[in-house]
Formats: C-alpha cells, sequence, structure tokens
C-alpha cells in the first residue's frame, strides 16, 4: 500500500497547531483563575511560558495583553507600552463590558504609576467607572472605586476621595471582603485627616485595628503612627507612646521618628528629639518630608535655635507651595464632573424611559380595569332586566290562572318560588339603590350622597319601574344620574319642586337650572 506522505504531513502540522492552540487557551484561563484567586505568581509565571508570537485570535490577544498588564501592575513591575489598548479595542468592539471595565482600569493605573499622567487616569477610571455599574460586579466596581480613591487623595482632592472610598467600603461589604473592608477603613481615615476632620479620621483608624492581620509592616506601621500622632495631638502622651511603640517594632519610618520626636519636646527632652531626628530614615514622599520639617522646627524654635528654624520655616513654605502647585496642576474635578454628568443624564433618560413605559402599562391597566368594570356592570345590569321581566311574567302566569279560575296549587306555588328565588337574588343586587329609594320615600336629604349612591339608586329604579325609566330614555338623552334623580322624584314619587329642594339640599334658582337642562336634552321626534 503506498502511503501519501505530503497528506499525512498536512495532518499531522494541522495536529501539532491545534494542540498549541488549545494549550494556550487553557494556559490563558489558568491565569485568569489564578488572578481572580489572589495567586498573583502562579499567574505571572504561566504568562512568563505563553509567546505572543504564538497568540492565535483576536480574543486570545485581547486576553493576554489584559492578564499581562494586570499582573505586572499588581506585582509592580513597570509598564510602559501600550499594549492594552488591543484589550481595550477588541473588548470595546465584542465585549464583554466586564472585560472592558477592566481593561480600562489598568490602563488608568499604569499611566498613572508607570507615567505620571494623572489626568488620563482619572478619565479611563470614569470609562471603567461608568461601565461596571451596568455589570453589578460588585467585586470590579469595588476595585475601580478604591483606584479613584487614590488617585484623588495623591491630587488632594479629598473630598472626592472621601466619597469613593466610603462606595469603595459599601461594596467590600456587600463581597464580604475582609481585606478591602480593611484598607478601605484606612482610606476613609486618611481622607478625614487631609480634609483636618481628625476626630472623624481617629474614628475609622481605630475601626481599622482589628484588622491589623491585612497590612503589611510598613502600611500597619503608619496606621499605627497617625493613632500615635493624634493622641499626641490631643495631649494624651500616655496612649501617644503606646502606639508609637507598636509602629516602630513594625517598621519604623520618618513619619514614626517624627513622632517620637514630638513626645520628647513636649517633655522638653531637646537632647533625646535631636538625636532621634538623627537617625530617621529618607523621606519617602512629599507628606513625610512635611512631617519631618516641622518636628525639626518646633525642636529648634523650643531649642532657641532661632536661624536655623526660620531656615527649616522657609523649607516648609517652599515644600506647600510645591504641593499647591500640585493640586492646581492636577486639578481633576473638570474631567470627573463631565462624566458624572454625562452618567446622570444617562441615568435620567433610563428613568424617563422606565416612567413612561410604567405609566404607559398603569394606563393600559386602568383602561382595561374600567373596561372590566364597565362589562361586569353590563353583565348585572341585564342579568337584573332578565330576573325582572322573569317576575314580571311569572306574576303575569299567576294573574292569568287565577282569572280563568285555574287554582292548581303545585303549578301556583312553583312560580312563586321562582319569584321570590329571583326576588332575593335581585334585593341582593340592589341593596344599596334601595336604601336610597326608602331614604327618599321618607324625604331625606341626599346632601352627603356619593356619586355611587345616585347610580344605585337609579338603577334600582330602573328595575322597579323599567317602564317608566325608558321613557324617559326616549324623552331624553344623556341624562345624569342627578336629573334622572329629579324627574324620578317628580314624575314618578310625586314630590313637588320644594321638597325635591329640600331632598336634594339646594335652592330654587338651582332646580330651575337643572329643570333648564334637562329641557336642553328633550328628544325632537319629527311628526310623521
Amino acid at each position: 500500500m503506498k502511503i501519501n506522505i505530503k497528506a499525512l504531513t498536512t495532518v499531522y502540522v494541522i495536529m501539532i497547531f491545534t494542540s498549541c492552540h488549545e494549550n494556550i487557551n487553557h494556559k490563558l484561563e489558568m491565569a485568569d483563575g489564578c488572578l481572580n484567586r489572589n495567586s498573583v505568581d502562579s499567574a505571572y509565571n504561566i504568562l512568563k511560558h505563553i509567546n505572543p508570537d504564538n497568540l492565535n485570535g483576536d480574543e486570545n490577544i485581547a486576553l493576554y495583553t489584559l492578564l499581562n498588564t494586570k499582573t505586572k501592575y499588581i506585582k509592580y513591575i513597570p509598564v510602559k507600552n501600550d499594549s492594552i489598548d488591543y484589550a481595550i479595542f477588541y473588548y470595546k468592539q465584542n465585549g464583554p463590558e466586564g472585560r472592558l471595565a477592566e481593561a480600562y482600569n489598568y490602563k488608568a493605573m499604569t499611566l498613572y504609576y508607570d507615567r505620571g499622567k494623572k489626568k488620563e487616569a482619572i478619565e479611563y477610571l470614569k470609562k471603567a467607572e461608568e461601565i461596571a455599574l451596568k455589570t453589578d460586579d460588585a467585586k470590579l466596581i469595588q476595585k475601580i472605586d478604591d483606584n479613584i480613591y487614590t488617585i484623588n487623595l495623591w491630587c488632594n482632592h479629598y473630598n472626592i476621595a472621601l466619597e469613593y472610598g466610603f462606595k469603595a467600603l459599601s461594596y467590600a461589604k456587600i463581597n464580604k471582603d475582609t481585606f478591602s473592608i480593611a484598607h478601605d477603613l484606612v482610606y476613609i481615615g486618611d481622607a478625614y485627616a487631609q480634609l483636618n476632620m481628625n476626630n472623624k479620621a481617629m474614628e475609622y483608624h481605630l475601626k481599622a485595628i482589628p484588622y491589623s492581620k491585612y497590612y503589611d509592616k510598613k502600611s500597619l506601621s503608619i496606621l499605627l503612627g497617625n493613632i500615635a500622632d493624634y493622641y499626641f495631638e490631643k495631649g494624651n502622651i500616655q496612649k501617644a507612646e503606646e502606639f508609637i511603640n507598636k509602629a516602630i517594632q513594625k517598621n519604623p519610618t520618618a513619619y514614626i521618628y517624627s513622632v517620637v520626636a514630638d513626645i520628647y519636646i513636649e517633655k522638653g527632652k531637646y537632647a533625646e528629639a535631636e538625636e532621634i531626628m538623627s537617625k530617621a530614615p529618607k523621606t519617602t514622599n512629599d507628606f513625610e518630608l512635611l512631617k519631618k520639617l516641622s518636628t525639626q522646627y518646633d525642636l529648634n524654635r523650643k531649642s532657641k535655635n532661632y536661624v536655623k528654624a526660620l531656615n527649616i520655616a522657609d523649607s516648609i513654605i517652599e515644600l506647600n507651595k510645591k504641593i499647591d502647585n500640585a493640586k492646581e496642576n492636577d486639578n481633576l474635578n473638570d474631567i470627573q464632573a463631565k462624566y458624572n454628568r454625562e452618567m446622570m443624564a444617562q441615568n435620567f433618560k433610563s428613568q424617563i424611559i422606565y416612567m413612561i413605559g410604567g405609566l404607559l402599562l398603569l394606563s393600559l391597566l386602568i383602561i382595561l380595569l374600567i373596561f372590566r368594570q364597565k362589562y361586569r356592570n353590563s353583565k348585572i345590569k341585564h342579568g337584573i332586566i332578565e330576573n325582572r321581566l322573569l317576575i314580571n311574567e311569572y306574576k303575569k302566569r299567576i294573574s292569568e290562572m287565577e282569572n280563568a279560575k285555574d287554582h292548581s296549587i303545585s303549578k301556583i306555588s312553583n312560580l312563586e318560588q321562582k319569584i321570590n328565588v329571583l326576588e332575593d337574588k335581585e334585593s341582593k343586587t340592589l341593596y344599596n339603590g334601595k336604601l336610597c329609594y326608602e331614604s327618599i320615600l321618607d324625604n331625606n336629604t341626599i346632601v352627603n350622597w356619593s356619586a355611587k349612591d345616585l347610580n344605585d339608586f337609579v338603577d334600582y329604579y330602573k328595575y322597579k319601574d323599567l317602564p317608566f325609566v325608558s321613557s324617559l330614555d326616549d324623552e331624553y338623552k344623556n341624562l345624569s344620574p342627578k336629573q334622572y334623580l329629579y324627574l324620578i322624584m317628580v314624575n314618578a314619587m310625586n314630590k313637588d319642586d320644594a321638597t325635591a329642594e329640600k331632598i336634594m339640599g339646594i335652592s330654587n334658582v338651582t332646580i330651575r337650572s337643572i329643570k333648564s337642562r334637562i329641557k336642553a336634552k328633550k328628544v325632537y321626534h319629527p311628526s310623521v
């Protein structure tokens, strides 16, 4: 048998390609799962063994660039390229929205931390927020809210930071994510501190203490140092020392050394304070530097080293100017306000659509109920008319039998029984109308009658004396219940106008007006 080598080679290549393709898919799924379980190192190792040149298909490329950027961001590996843009482009065209929100989120944070582009970062975060809110993914929304908090805090927009700190905390509680709850409590406390709302800051910093195991040494040291500083400012040196000792054990920073020096200065131990400050490590940010300079200024002023104190004061002024300039240059309010307005407009539009839909549905329901009620009333009326016709027919037969001297007891008894059943059924249906009729018979006023009472009276009288009411319908068109009432009282119940006035609780002028309107409804039949 001759073997086709060329055909086998083609099949082999296809099998190898398919196997590689499935293997890459599997690796991407594994990396994604590791990141969802916070196994960042495992995800990083998996992604390292994927050759980007072997990626096949736009979906795989998009997922790889998203996961790769996400992993590097979490591991503090700088991302200086725009590869994440591919994921944004793909998910924008194809979805899902959750992936697009994630891509915007990590694009924003790499721009902020790795390139210092704050305005672009906040713009991408607002896009991420807008999309994430549509997904109802509480974990994703919480992550984005945390990042919006961070950028606003470091750009000195403390009120906005506080707002998003609370938003993030609420979603962390929904997720029952104790790690995020721990950090969001600190974030809220830090925002309050920057707003000089020290009591509120202390409240949330103390709430964070039970979550100490969720902080790294540096973060816990800063938290303990902030609490120690608060107690020091309040004059509670004992508490301040308690917390500062804990902070030093965790991770002594320039900020912590400054708080310790403050305590020595307060006790008048200037030499010890000087020694502590000389051992302080380098500051890592402007806030630590400001705290260190403030402590050194206070130490030199109280040590009567005024020249050095003045020089330090100049440095403090320059640093504050630098911070203020950064605040002015990093004004992110306009960008955020723009997206907030757009989200509000979109929400308002959605609410209007839902409201209109609801009103249309309600209107339709009301119309259906009205027709149902009319049909029901019409059915009841027709039923009562049929009953009344039967009653009259049975009475007529009894009368004819009696006139013909046909005294068949069984026949008459049977007809009387039928009449009783029909009258009992009729009386239940027209009970209120009958009460209204009897009230008018006694010349009682109808001032407190409702529209239903008027209609019930007319319906009752219609079945009591159908020929008379039918004659009114022939003679007039579209009589109102009150006009029916007047004509029935005067023409059928023999009430004079004075009695009608009393019963209806109206004046003679009004009676004349009713009569005039009734006359206007008179039907004129052309003579034949």
